[in-house]
Formats: structure tokens, sequence, C-alpha cells
């Protein structure tokens, strides 16, 4: 079991947090948005790129609870509340991207963090994208099997010719991620996020970033074999595959 904490930064923004203690001085520092806060951290499997991470690196490890997945919502009904206050003109995505560029910045500022990475999951993944298009802090992101069309979900498919949604899509955010390192993980046959959406997208950031004099872009989609409910599901190899990458893009040190 992982031990974390929690704190509150300004703006009320709640962050939850396992690692060396704060104490030590600043540190590599990953964003890892799946769940909520302290299921990010605790909940295995989800947690798998966050237990190895402490158990091989001296990195810290932040959380945020993503939107309408605080207690009693249950996580699998989330797209319904997006979606549902989404149709009443309620957008809960861009105040959430704009919390987690908050307390990027306020690690960096407070001198709590080094470098920082973001991962996510499914639609952490599609946040932390969002984010890091954002953040000048977040150079680099993990994402496995992300959402990169809300239009694609049977939740939001009666909205998915809404422009303002579709301004969401991932494809959108090409031009503001073309000079970051960006890795992918996603099933051969991901029925839930679609595996073809998401290679489009790579398919379309390595080519602005081509068109943007960037020879090599760092932009990688690595397609393992499909597991779990509709092929969405990520190999704890893959997840530990990931977090190293991740960890060694930000110079954390290994534990001996």
């Amino acid at each position: 079991m992982i031990d974390y904490s929690q704190f509150t930064i300004p703006k009320g923004i709640e962050l939850c947090y396992c690692g060396p203690s704060l104490d030590e001085g600043p540190l590599p520092a990953v964003i890892y948005l799946a769940l909520s806060g302290s299921d990010s951290l605790t909940l295995d499997p989800i947690n798998q790129p966050v237990a190895f991470l402490l158990n091989h690196y001296k990195i810290r490890v932040f959380s945020l609870t993503l939107p309408a997945h605080e207690p009693p919502l249950r996580p699998q009904d989330a797209f319904t509340e997006w979606a549902d206050a989404f149709s009443k003109g309620n957008d809960l995505i861009r105040p959430f991207i704009g919390n987690v560029v908050h307390a990027v910045d306020f690690l960096i500022d407070e001198q709590i963090a080094t470098n920082i990475g973001i991962a996510g999951l499914s639609r952490g993944g599609f946040l932390a994208l969002h984010s890091a298009a954002i953040s000048p802090h977040l150079k680099t992101i993990l994402a496995f099997a992300p959402v990169t069309k809300l239009g694609l979900s049977k939740e939001f498919s009666s909205l998915s010719s809404d422009p303002n949604l579709q301004k969401l899509d991932l494809f959108f955010l090409c031009d503001k991620l073309f000079d970051k390192s960006v890795r992918v993980y996603i099933g051969n046959r991901d029925e839930l996020v679609s595996t073809s959406s998401c290679f489009s997208f790579i398919q379309n950031l390595a080519e602005v970033a081509y068109q943007n004099k960037i020879r090599s872009p760092q932009v990688e989609m690595i397609i393992s074999p499909s597991i779990g409910y509709q092929g969405h599901g990520t190999a704890t190899p893959l997840f530990e595959q990931g977090a190293a990458w991740l960890a060694k893009q930000l110079g954390a040190r290994g534990i001996r």
C-alpha cells in the first residue's frame, strides 16, 4: 500500500502526494491523472506507474482529483456527468486543466520540483495532454490509452457535432505540443477510445513538428496486443516501461 499525503495550495486546489519528503528539497516530479487524487496514487492496477516510480527512482508523484470523480460519484459515471454539464453550458474540463497548470507553477515556484512531467490514463491522458499544451513547464508527456475525441464516447454522442466540443479534440493541440516529448501506449484494438483515432493524432503531431523544422520529432506511439474490457486495458510491463521512460526524461536518480 502506498502512503500519501494531501495538502491544499492557493486557489483551493487539493494535491495528493507521495514520494520523498518535501523537506529534502526540489526533486524531479510527476503529475499523474487517472481517477481521484488518492485513487490515482493508491489503487492497483491504476497506480502501477506510480508504484514503479517510487520503487526505482528518487522522484515525487502528485495527483489531482479529476472532474466528477469526487465521492460519492462513481468513476464509471464521470463521462455522463461531463456530458450532462457540457450540454448545460457548464464546462468541467477547462477549469480542471487550469488547476493542473496552476499546481505545476506552484511546485516550481515553491522549489518543490525541478523538472516536472505529466502522465495520465485514458481520460487522464486526455487531460494531461491538454495541460501540457498550456504549461511551458510540462515538456514531457506520457499517456496510456488516452481519449483523443470526447465525441467518440457514447456519453457525448448526441453532442459530437457541437463545434465547442470538437475544439477539445487533441488534434487542435498539435501546434502547442509539437516541440515536446510525447509517448503514448495503446492496445491494437482499443474500441473505447479508438486506436485509429489515437494513431491519427500522433501522426498529425509528428507532421506538425516536421513542418516546424523538427526533423526527428520526439513523438512515439507504442501499440501492443489489446487486453481488458473493449481492449482498453494496459499491462503491467507497459505501465512500468512508460514510467521508466518518463523518469529518464526527467533525469530522476535511480534508487540503488
